[in-house]
């Protein structure tokens, strides 16, 4: 039984590995500066590729408009790196930050074959 379910993982784990992209720290053009790349709901633009972090992984989105106010809020249309459209939206009264959305990735990782990288979901 355990062989099996250890087998299961090591499947699911490459299946995930093969469809997970990674960028090197050099093309992400970071800067000095990594604070400068948080961003708010409300500046995101259309076109831009931004990144939602969270607990470790890196999701890749692509805004397909800009954000707008709404009258409670901030909404935003972005799609996913699985071209799902998916609308971000943020409460004029939310009493935590929203979404942890960057102009760059944020977790890096170290992998053995490819060096440090940022694995992109």
């Amino acid at each position: 039984m355990y062989k099996k379910l250890y087998e299961f993982f090591e499947f699911i784990n490459t299946i995930i590995m093969e469809t997970t992209r990674f960028l090197k720290p050099e093309e992400c053009n970071l800067g000095e500066n990594w604070v400068d790349y948080y961003l708010e709901i409300s500046n995101i633009k259309k076109g831009e590729t931004l990144y939602e972090c969270e607990k470790g992984y890196n999701y890749q989105l692509k805004a397909l408009e800009d954000a707008k106010r709404v009258q409670d809020g901030w909404i935003c249309k972005v799609q996913n790196s699985q071209n799902e459209i998916v609308e971000l939206y943020v409460s004029a009264d939310t009493q935590y930050h929203g979404p942890n959305l960057f102009r760059a990735p944020q977790y890096l990782t170290c992998d053995e074959e490819k060096g440090s990288v940022y694995f992109i979901h």
